[in-house]
């Protein structure tokens, strides 16, 4: 049981006061004030908001403090990831 546990990536996103953290990024795919796209460990986040900004990243610990107003979180999960042409034709 343990050695799943040391095999299961965690993830957290907390969203106070116009501040929001988020744990377990890879890297910081795009950004500008309106939308943030993240690559995390097991897939990718799409935060949209309004005059969203990064504040701190520590790709060393995956840790993501952004500010700004929430409008939307989109996951996606990596394994589900569908071409262009397939998302078209659902």
């Amino acid at each position: 049981m343990s050695e799943l546990l040391n095999t299961v990536d965690t993830h957290s996103l907390s969203y106070t006061q116009k501040r929001i953290t988020v744990t377990s990024v890879k890297d910081v795919i795009n950004f500008d004030e309106k939308e943030i796209l993240l690559n995390l460990q097991f897939g990718s986040l799409a935060i949209k908001g309004v005059a969203l900004s990064v504040d701190e990243f520590n790709a060393k610990t995956g840790a993501l403090v952004l500010s700004g107003k929430l409008i939307s979180l989109s996951y996606e999960n990596s394994r589900e990831k569908l071409g262009l042409f397939k998302r078209f034709f659902k």
